[in-house]
């Protein structure tokens, strides 16, 4: 393994006597963020050093979870300019949002015409609860199936969201039936992407849909496993992004191998960015990592799926079987999605709750996933 490089620390530019050419940004730990947002600022801040002539400066930050920040500094007699561009930057905003959000809007199209904007709506596995959403609201209204989805401001989006959608966003919709049409831009936009509208609409009594890999993605996974017994699936979170919400590797190793010391046959679905590395000399499985299909198929053949909080965990929760699902709740000034009062206002169930459309066999275990909590929750619900 090839040495690291000594790296000096930058040292801290000082902002009376002469100004330096130039300037080194402070290296920080990468955290979730928008790069071209970051690479501004550094611009400006490198501008306003070597220039020198800054009289005024203002800005605005925003974090997700509605989270403002702003501040401005400098010369009073700078104001009146300062103003001025302002409203230039208002006035840009404002039409780079029109641009993005506004659209043609057609009445005429029933229920079963959906809209999924690529500019403004998430790129990620909140997806999936928009699609169950939307799957329901066509059944409520009476609209003659499939659900049609359009994809509207494709152009909107960088290479690393277009990969996703390629990825996740298409090869979700017929996993509930529903496909893609462009004639389905301009439809509905009722459809939500956390989970509060569908729990309410089962403690209704309506019905949640249930996902299902294709037969073609199903008969292939029975092929991979070759007469083995249904497998104990593990799914592991192993991001490089919202670290501190990764699994638990260590003790779900121990835990597997106690499994498969009684029998079990332990399968692990590593992350993505990790898919094609080996976990010891545990089974696991690329196909489910990099593709929606297979990953279905495999947890729908499964004796039992263990998850912890991450996107592809959400099949399932909309699944016929059995799963345990680790979360534990908490105060969290950096990740608003782990406190509870927005689990229960986002989600529409709270801590130590389940899912309404949650069979028996299906269970939310709100602790953390370590060994011991691992343990005693496959002692009272493993099956």
């Amino acid at each position: 393994m090839p040495k690291s490089r000594s790296r000096k620390k930058p040292k801290p530019v000082a902002l009376k006597g002469p100004l330096p050419d130039e300037i080194t940004l402070p290296r920080v730990p990468r955290a979730p963020g928008n790069l071209e947002s970051i690479h501004l600022l550094g611009t400006m801040l490198q501008q306003a050093i070597n220039g020198g002539r800054v009289m005024h400066a203002s800005v605005v930050v925003t974090e997700p979870g509605d989270i403002l920040g702003y501040g401005f500094a400098g010369n009073p007699a700078s104001s009146v300019v300062a103003m001025k561009g302002h409203k230039i930057v208002s006035d840009l905003i404002d039409r780079r949002y029109r641009e993005r959000v506004d659209g043609k809007r057609d009445d005429t199209l029933d229920a079963s015409y959906h809209e999924y904007n690529l500019a403004i709506d998430p790129i990620n596995y909140d997806f999936l609860i928009w699609l169950i959403d939307a799957e329901m609201t066509r059944r409520r209204l009476g609209a003659p199936a499939p659900l049609r989805v359009g994809f509207s401001h494709e152009k909107e989006m960088n290479e690393k969201g277009k990969r996703f959608w390629a990825a996740v966003h298409k090869p979700l919709l017929p996993l509930i039936g529903a496909i893609e049409d462009p004639e389905a831009i301009g439809g509905f936009r009722s459809a939500q992407f956390t989970p509060t509208q569908i729990c309410m609409a089962a403690r209704r009594g309506e019905k949640v849909p249930v996902l299902e890999a294709s037969e073609e993605a199903r008969n292939h996974v029975k092929g991979w496993l070759h007469g083995r017994p249904p497998p104990v699936t593990i799914t592991l979170r192993e991001g490089s992004h919202w670290s501190k919400r990764n699994s638990n590797v260590e003790a779900w190793v121990k835990f597997a191998r106690d499994r498969q010391a009684k029998g079990e046959f332990v399968i692990f679905v590593r992350d993505t960015e990790k898919a094609n590395e080996p976990l010891e000399d545990f089974i696991t499985y690329p196909d489910a990592s990099f593709s929606i299909q297979p990953r279905m198929a495999l947890y729908e053949l499964a004796k039992c799926n263990l998850y912890v909080s991450n996107g592809p965990a959400g099949l399932g929760l909309f699944s016929n079987r059995p799963y345990l699902y680790f979360l534990q709740l908490q105060d969290d000034e950096e990740y608003e999605p782990n406190n509870p009062a927005w689990w229960l206002r986002a989600n529409g169930i709270g801590n130590g709750d389940q899912w309404p459309w949650a069979l028996p066999t299906q269970k939310m275990i709100w602790k953390r996933d370590d060994y011991k909590h691992l343990c005693e929750a496959w002692e009272e619900h493993g099956h």
